[in-house]
């Protein structure tokens, strides 16, 4: 993220929560706070990498194309149920 971040007005993480991370704060250390992140992580429901749905910091488990609306939701302030998951029916 330190390489890559310039600014932008939010990040999206798609990961697969194989990095190591040897260093405190993370992948998003280097991201304002102001700055909102969203992340997701490929590889389920696990744990994710930091704190999720405070401090402009949200992690979620899977990902299907209807999950980005979370972003407009979260930054609307409005609430909904999760995206629909077909793979959950």
């Amino acid at each position: 993220m330190r390489r890559h971040y310039r600014g932008h007005d939010r990040v999206l993480i798609v990961t697969d929560e194989q990095a190591a991370y040897n260093r405190r704060g993370g992948p998003t250390e280097h991201i304002p706070a102001h700055v909102p992140v969203y992340t997701w992580n490929l590889a389920g429901y696990r744990t994710g990498h930091g704190p999720s749905g405070t401090a402009n910091r949200h992690v979620f488990g899977g990902l299907a194309d209807a999950a980005f609306r979370m972003v407009q939701l979260l930054e609307s302030g409005q609430s909904a149920d999760r995206p629909d998951c077909p793979w959950l029916k």
